[in-house]
């Protein structure tokens, strides 16, 4: 066969499984309601439509045409079968699943290694493949013997791109032990600590393990203190996780972790004024206001201060009295971070819109950053809002500007869109709003691309 016509085959069959899986997932039958009299010990099979039951044999065709394909194409389709399956036998999407992560070995790979690449898509199909699979059998299988094997023999890189998705998985099923050794392996396949990570498993952990607590956040410190090239401040860095449990962790050491940050942020204002960027300021735009500063140790300083006035007044209000722009700063927003939106009610960065430095200038590059950051705060109401009036949320979307600031390719409006309409595609009072409202707009104006 041609190749041109092996590829036209190959998409139409990918298609067709695409349609099949969708109709499926979409009319999965619903679990009965329960009954008072139980007829049979056994499970009763859930009764298909007959649509359903077309959609299955179609599965099945796709499934034995699948088996002439390459291997790339035959994994694509094997994959999308199994969601096919999903809602309707749960065991066959599981067998499907790891039938197509076996048939990604076949495929050659432009690169080996995850780390010469930025995504796993740039390293060809069979990196992309192998992720997309492996978070759905991490999602959806009941036993994660097959992917924690796979896990071990792959690429280190696969267990730090779905570290976060595993590990979700073990605290779920509060399988706290291996929570701990599977965080500890990624933080020796990176080149930092999994902060974010491990506050999720803190945050999990029961009273009864207090000592893990400890231990997890000792862990973290001690990490923090050996990579000195973590010097400057992101969304759920060390700081983030200061702040978190500072409230359920001895004083002491939370006091040892703000000594070690101050101390890093007067090592990165140190290395700025070496590298000539002095026209730099620090700071963070968050979901209630901005707050920059003109050095990191300032910066840090803001964000710690709400802990260190519980556990040190009298050093507090030194540094206040030391840092006049820090005071200003803290009489509009009191708690820090807090104060600005960034942190949820439990804690964790949810508000953060940008962390890290920005221009100090009025170059049009600055006032493009500036928009930027003000259009993403903009769209994260937006998504707020869209669970109680998803009408008037993708009305607002409609109103955010077509390109992103800091570059055309990206669309904020076609992003906040799809997210304010997310879970509600399947509502025609939604649907004709959309179509409602396209044709109102294309009537008023002669073209309004999204």
């Amino acid at each position: 066969m041609r190749f041109s016509s092996w590829c036209r085959s190959s998409q139409i069959t990918a298609v067709a499984v695409l349609c099949t899986a969708g109709v499926l997932l979409a009319q999965a039958p619903a679990k009965p309601a329960r009954s008072k009299t139980v007829h049979s010990p056994k499970a009763s099979k859930p009764k298909l439509s007959d649509q359903q039951k077309v959609g299955l044999r179609q599965l099945e065709l796709a499934q034995s045409e699948a088996s002439g394909l390459q291997p790339d194409m035959r994994a694509f389709v094997l994959w999308q079968a199994s969601r096919g399956y999903e809602k309707i036998d749960g065991l066959r999407a599981t067998s499907l699943l790891r039938e197509a992560l076996a048939v990604t070995q076949d495929i050659a790979s432009a690169e080996s290694d995850l780390n010469q690449c930025a995504e796993p898509v740039f390293c060809g199909p069979g990196h992309w493949l192998q992720e997309q699979i492996l978070r759905d059998m991490i999602r959806q299988s009941k036993q994660l013997g097959p992917v924690e094997q796979f896990l071990t023999n792959a690429d280190p890189g696969f267990r730090v791109l779905l570290g976060s998705a595993l590990l979700e998985r073990y605290i779920d099923e509060k399988r706290f032990d291996r929570a701990r050794e599977f965080l500890n392996q990624l933080a020796d396949d990176q080149d930092s600590f999994p902060y974010s990570d491990a506050t999720r498993l803190i945050d999990a952990l029961p009273p009864e393990r207090e000592g893990d607590r400890q231990a997890i956040f000792s862990e973290a410190l001690d990490s923090f203190t050996r990579h000195g090239g973590e010097l400057y401040p992101m969304d759920g860095d060390f700081a983030i996780m200061v702040l978190r449990f500072s409230e359920k962790l001895p004083g002491s050491l939370v006091l040892q972790a703000i000594d070690q940050l101050l101390e890093r942020a007067k090592a990165a204002d140190e290395v700025q004024r070496n590298n000539g960027e002095q026209n730099l300021r620090v700071g963070i735009s968050a979901n209630k206001g901005d707050a920059y500063f003109d050095s990191q140790y300032e910066f840090r300083l803001f964000q710690l201060m709400p802990v260190l006035e519980q556990l040190d007044p009298s050093r507090a209000e030194s540094l206040r009295r030391e840092r006049s722009g820090v005071r200003a700063v803290l009489e509009r927003y009191p708690r820090g971070l807090d104060s600005l939106g960034a942190l949820s009610a439990k804690g964790e960065s949810t508000g953060i819109v940008n962390i890290g430095t920005v221009d100090r200038d009025n170059s049009a590059e600055a006032a493009a950053e500036q928009l930027a950051f003000e259009i993403s705060r903009r769209q994260r109401e937006i998504e707020g809002e869209a669970e109680k009036n998803p009408r008037q949320a993708l009305s607002d979307a409609m109103n955010l500007p077509i390109a992103h600031p800091m570059g055309p390719d990206f669309s904020r409006r076609l992003k906040t869109c799809l997210k304010s309409t997310c879970g509600w595609e399947t509502k025609p009072t939604l649907e004709r709003h959309w179509i409602n409202w396209s044709r109102s707009r294309r009537s008023s104006t002669r073209k309004t691309p999204i």
